[in-house]
């Protein structure tokens, strides 16, 4: 064999050995990268099929209960199961169980639903009982009408019903409400507060009227049952349909919810778990940003090199980094992106965001990503 040919097969042997290296560590890369997925989805994975049996002993414990006539036991069970596994079958266990405890417009919001959802899945059987249910509810419902004459929508004013704020969308719209007894109050700032106590069965129809809200003493608060029809002296009073009358004290007293509420779950952890994930991003970028530069400096070792040997371990070095950077650079991306979506939430919750400095790094691209709500 000449030297020619000699060389030529050295060569061929130093670049196969080259590649077995780039492909086992691209290979033990590979199987980093794999294993911190299975390892995210493996929780999930493993929390699935418990639900399933859960939902389905809470299903069996509702129905017995249901039996028993333990009603209010046998929903709660139900809705547990609807939690864990939503299926249009619980649902309508839900709509029959709250027509027994006769709330009827819960039952036909569950059966209204369990339509959707069977409807959707293709079962046109069940989406046929359950719209024949709600159908059979519907002239049944009470309905209740919070009237706010646009003359009296003064700024930043709030109305509940016992301690659900009611949507000003909704204020002068007759809507379903389930039978029983509610307490509806309205306060704004600089305003005393007003409220009054109603009482509404099924198939009624009432309207309360919020009347002016302004400063002065703070006598308790009133209350009626519309179907007595009694009317307090001296306070605004609406007649309903069938002529049952709503009356309050212009005046309001100082009980009822506060328009406060406590600190969403959101705002309490969005901070620090952004921070969190922003320091995360930032440590590994800068570790991707170093591997990959030390990786150049490797490649650049190789190439100056003397021996065979030495040029073989420094273009290993250099493809080790490199593949370490690349991984590196994925890891900053991800918690880079997670740190964008919840600020992101949390901006959303709290009004008009402001734009954010997100640190991004990869091993092409290093800099900072510039993100908001406009």
């Amino acid at each position: 064999m000449n030297s020619t040919n000699q060389t030529l097969v050295a060569t061929a042997c130093r670049a196969a050995l080259v590649s077995r290296r780039a492909l086992a560590c691209g290979a033990r890369l590979s199987l980093f990268l794999a294993t911190l997925v299975a390892l995210a989805v493996a929780p999930r994975a493993a929390v699935a099929q418990p639900a399933v049996a859960q939902a389905q002993i809470l299903f069996d414990h509702g129905r017995q209960l249901l039996d028993a006539g333990k009603i209010a036991e046998a929903c709660a069970a139900f809705e547990a199961s609807q939690t864990l596994d939503p299926a249009a079958t619980t649902l309508l266990n839900i709509a029959s169980c709250r027509e027994k405890n006769h709330q009827l417009t819960s039952a036909w919001g569950a059966y209204f639903e369990a339509y959707r959802v069977a409807r959707a899945s293709g079962d046109s059987k069940l989406a046929r009982v359950a719209a024949k249910h709600a159908e059979a509810l519907k002239p049944l419902l009470a309905q209740l009408t919070i009237a706010v004459p646009a003359e009296r929508r003064i700024s930043n004013l709030v109305v509940f019903r016992d301690q659900e704020r009611i949507n000003p969308v909704t204020w002068n719209y007759a809507l379903p409400i389930d039978a029983g007894t509610y307490t509806i109050s309205a306060s704004a700032p600089g305003r005393r507060r007003w409220s009054t106590t109603i009482t509404i069965k099924d198939a009624a129809v009432l309207t309360v009227e919020i009347p002016t809200l302004r400063g002065g003493q703070e006598p308790a608060a009133t209350s009626t049952d519309p179907a007595s029809g009694a009317k307090p002296p001296a306070t605004p009073s609406t007649a309903d349909a069938s002529g049952a009358a709503v009356s309050g004290d212009p005046e309001g007293s100082t009980d009822g919810p506060s328009s406060s509420g406590s600190e969403p779950a959101l705002k309490r952890y969005s901070k620090p778990v952004t921070i969190s994930l922003g320091a995360g991003a930032a440590v590994f970028g800068v570790t991707a940003i170093a591997l990959k530069l030390s990786g150049d400096s490797y490649y650049d070792r190789a190439k100056s090199a003397t021996t065979q040997p030495a040029r073989d371990s420094a273009y290993a070095a250099a493809n080790n980094r490199r593949h370490l950077a690349f991984g590196f650079g994925v890891l900053a991306a991800g918690c880079a992106g997670a740190a964008v979506y919840v600020w992101a939430r949390y901006r959303r919750e709290q009004g008009p965001a402001t734009a954010t400095l997100t640190p991004l790094a990869a091993p092409q691209l290093a800099g900072l990503a510039v993100t908001g709500i406009w």
